[in-house]
């Protein structure tokens, strides 16, 4: 049955056009899918329209957090996921089938790492799935392989844990390349790049945020770089991951374990 729940129109914004070619070029064939959505809009969200958003075990779910701040992460989460993988299924060309959305569920591993549970009808894997959300927004990434996104708030706190997440040279690597940012968000563009980083490799083993380390910046624009990474491990793998700085401060960084990137130089740069 139809879930007949009245529900407040959620306005999604759009990726910024420039950053999203940019993606595209560095991740061909993930299909990437990024989703960002105002948290102050869920306000307007009544208790009467959460069955038309989320899964029975989501409801339950979201019950348990009493905490209004945490309450409305995790239901804007939520949402743009379920966004996210309708505009996926739209795109499948083999696909007819667009379930409502109290009808997807979004689990979570162990780990923490979130995904789509299986659905009847659907007969092709669904996309892989990573979550972000600081401040007043969430933010999700749909892709065929592993991937991350992180959007942040450049918040006073990153001055105070900077030697958690930077090393003098990577400071001194933003410093020279990204001047025109104010220090704050340059750390939070560092700090937004390797989370989305550390998401992506999580299905092996989440690294730490010194186990990724800033080779290379290349300034595309005023606003958009791609970030070129070192992962310090036996493989000693290069990644890149597309940050860009919003119009509203926030940074959104993502990038995705695609084959097409070829691992180990700085070519995708």
């Amino acid at each position: 049955m139809p879930c007949s729940h009245r529900k407040e129109k959620l306005l999604f914004t759009a990726l910024p056009v420039r950053l999203l070619t940019i993606a595209n070029t560095l991740y061909q064939n993930a299909n990437l899918t990024a989703i960002i959505l105002s948290l102050t809009d869920l306000r307007n969200q009544t208790k009467d329209s959460l069955p038309h958003w989320l899964h029975e075990k989501e409801r339950i779910q979201l019950a348990t957090y009493t905490f209004a701040k945490r309450h409305r992460e995790w239901l804007g989460g939520r949402i743009c996921a379920k966004q996210g993988l309708r505009i996926f299924l739209r795109q499948k060309k083999n696909s007819s089938f667009i379930p409502s959305h109290h009808r997807v569920r979004v689990a979570t591993e162990k780990s923490g790492r979130p995904y789509f549970n299986p659905l009847k009808g659907i007969d092709f894997p669904l996309p892989e799935l990573s979550i972000s959300h600081s401040k007043e927004y969430a933010a999700t990434l749909t892709s065929h392989f592993h991937c991350g996104i992180d959007i942040q708030y450049p918040t006073d706190n990153l001055l105070t844990v900077t030697e958690h997440f930077a090393t003098a040279h990577e400071e001194n690597l933003l410093n020279d390349s990204l001047a025109h940012h104010h220090q704050l968000s340059r750390l939070a563009m560092l700090w937004a790049a390797k989370e989305a980083s550390k998401k992506m490799f999580s299905p092996n083993g989440m690294p730490g945020f010194h186990d990724i380390i800033l080779k290379k910046i290349i300034k595309k624009d005023a606003q958009n770089s791609v970030f070129t990474f070192l992962k310090n491990d036996p493989f000693q793998q290069t990644f890149p991951v597309t940050i860009g700085m919003l119009d509203n401060g926030y940074s959104l960084a993502f990038c995705c374990h695609s084959p097409n990137i070829q691992q180990g130089n700085n070519t995708h740069a």
